[in-house]
């Protein structure tokens, strides 16, 4: 059950997300009308709002109808995806592809558990680090495919003050070398009450504390 935990926390967004977010991190040319339209989504700006608020939409606050209104008005409510899982997984929300936004709800509610998107391309880590200072945490996750002669590891920071889930992807390898360059694939706000390292720290042995850049080991599969 705990690694089962740790597979699907590893995940958050870009899903925004694979199994939270129901979201598709494909790199394409919607992200530059993405950009244009809503900046950098606030997380640095904090234009309109800074995290864990995505342009008025803030987890455990704000209820499916005014998500929508939000996402209307801004224009990006477009050829959106809907997954109804509650019954299986617990989860339900939706995915605007084009404009790379995602927001999950609690289950059996309207309230959003979850509101992700995908940064502009030329956010990096270390003005992520200027505003924001250190993650309180890590998570590193390394998966084998029965196809591949390696796993691919993902990693992910957590920021507890404001409820951030920063993803960055994945690597081939059993490590993930992080670097100034390694490109940050989403960003989620995650309300409390949905399970998130900052609930567990005490007994997760799996998060890794923070150490600059460089090599993180999937502690699971060291």
């Amino acid at each position: 059950m705990e690694k089962k935990l740790i597979i699907w926390l590893s995940i958050i967004s870009g899903l925004f997300v694979t199994g939270l977010i129901l979201f598709d991190i494909n790199k394409n040319s919607s992200l530059k009308d993405f950009s244009d339209q809503v900046g950098d989504g606030g997380f640095l700006s904090g234009e309109p709002c800074g995290p864990p608020c995505f342009l008025g939409i803030i987890p455990n606050v704000t209820k499916e109808t005014e998500a929508v209104r939000i996402l209307k008005e801004k224009g990006l409510y477009k050829n959106c995806t809907f997954v109804n899982n509650e019954s299986e997984s617990g989860l339900r929300g939706f995915d605007c592809s084009n404009y790379h936004v995602g927001i999950t709800f609690f289950r059996g509610t309207d309230v959003v558990g979850i509101a992700g998107f995908d940064p502009p391309l030329r956010l990096t880590l270390d003005q992520v680090f200027a505003k924001h200072g250190e993650p309180n945490a890590v998570i590193v996750s390394s998966i084998w495919f029965t196809w591949e002669k390696q796993p691919e590891t993902s990693m992910s920071l957590f920021y507890k003050d404001i409820n951030t889930t920063i993803s960055l992807g994945t690597q081939n390898g059993n490590v993930f070398n992080l670097t100034p360059a390694t490109p940050i694939i989403s960003i989620s706000y995650v309300a409390l009450g949905f399970p998130t390292p900052a609930e567990y720290e005490a007994e997760n042995k799996y998060l890794s504390s923070w150490h600059g850049y460089g090599e993180y080991h999937d502690l699971a599969n060291p």
